[in-house]
This record gives C-alpha cells, sequence and structure tokens, in this order.
C-alpha cells in the first residue's frame, strides 16, 4: 500500500492492482513545516490528508540526506476508505527515532482486528505483521531488529494459501497463518496504538 522511490527501475506501480503510492519528494502539501496532504501517485487518488495539530512535520533531510514525513503516533497521515484487499504487497521506508518504539507503534494499518497491520510488536524492538487477529489462526510474523537507520520494511498476504510474510531489508521471515481480512476502512500512516510511533516514513531513495 506504501510505496517507495527505488534507485533501481522497480516502482510500486509494477506491481498488479497497486492502490497506494506515497512518495517522500513528491506531492507533499505543507501547511508551515507540517504535512496537511500527500498525494497518491498510483493514480486511484487515495491522497493522504491530515489536519489541525495532527499533521506530521516535514523534513527533507531527515534520513542520509533524504525526505521523510515525521510521524510520532499523535501525529499521523490518513487515507480515505479502501476496500481491504484479499491479498496484499505492503512496502515502507521507515528511520526510526528511538530503538524501543511504543507498544504496537504503527507504520501503516487499515485494522489490526479485521485488516492489516505492519508496525512494532509488543516489545518495540521488532517489526511485526498482523492480519485479522479477532479471528484465529491469529499467526505470528515478527523480523528485523529496529536500527537508527533507514530500513525497508515490507509484508506479503496471500489469500488463497492464508499466509502472511514479513520482510526486513529484503530478508524474509517464515510465513504464518492468518484469516482473511473483511471491511472497508481507511489507511492510517504512523498512527500508534499508544504514545510516540517515533517513526519516520515516507523516504524516497535516489
Amino acid at each position: 500500500m506504501v510505496g517507495i522511490r527505488s534507485a533501481l527501475s522497480f516502482v510500486p506501480t509494477q506491481i498488479p492492482g497497486c492502490l497506494v503510492w506515497l512518495r517522500g519528494d513528491l506531492g507533499i502539501t505543507l501547511s508551515g513545516a507540517s504535512v496537511s496532504g500527500w498525494a497518491d501517485q498510483s493514480g486511484n487518488t487515495n491522497n493522504a490528508s491530515q489536519s489541525g495539530a495532527a499533521q506530521p512535520p516535514y523534513n527533507p533531510t531527515a534520513a542520509s540526506g533524504l525526505p521523510a514525513i515525521q510521524g510520532n503516533g499523535s501525529t499521523y497521515m490518513t487515507t480515505p476508505s479502501i476496500a481491504s484487499p484479499a491479498n496484499i504487497t505492503m512496502l515502507s521506508v521507515v528511520q526510526p527515532l528511538a530503538t524501543t518504539q511504543s507498544i504496537a507503534a504503527r507504520i501503516v494499518e487499515q485494522s489490526y482486528a479485521t485488516s492489516y497491520f505492519m508496525g512494532a510488536n509488543l516489545t518495540g524492538v521488532e517489526y511485526k505483521l498482523i492480519v485479522a487477529n479477532t479471528v484465529s489462526p491469529f499467526g505470528l510474523a515478527n523480523t528485523g531488529t529496529v536500527q537508527l537507520a533507514p530500513s525497508l520494511v515490507s509484508a506479503t498476504y496471500n489469500n488463497s494459501t492464508g499466509s502472511g510474510t514479513i520482510y526486513y531489508n529484503g530478508a524474509q521471515q517464515v510465513s504464518y497463518p492468518f484469516s482473511a481480512v473483511t471491511g472497508s476502512l481507511p489507511l492510517y500512516i504512523m498512527r500508534a496504538a499508544a504514545g510516540a510511533a517515533s517513526f519516520g516514513m515516507g523516504i524516497s531513495p535516489r
């Protein structure tokens, strides 16, 4: 759902059915030093937006000189409602501001209960994929230690096999069984369950 601009030839719209592609260097609408709008580059107009005190700051050199939108759980972006896809590929580049995140800090989520969640685990030191967590099987897809460096965190879910897999900097974790997703919900970007998420998002490698 969330994509990056790669230094290679790949772009997220090469994935069939790409729903959302948000770039750290394009489509940014600023309100002072904060982000009020983030234009979807997929062509589907699933633009992210935010108003008031919840607007995240924009830093053009946040991650090794590359731009990022910096959410902290209280500041985040939201898209319109999107029908939860049966199969999904999520790609994100993050640079944490702390090696221990808050409990279940979100990178991107529709709903951990009925749809998709990708973010920190319950100890805040690894990354986690959750799919429809209120219905068995619940899975346990953790990978990668949170580090103070730009990191590629991605995940896939295959409805036909019921399996979800999370990846950290290209390294694959074992696939785990999850239940099918349901519903149509907004996509929340950098919204935390509790406390500060401390994730910098939207980095666009050159």
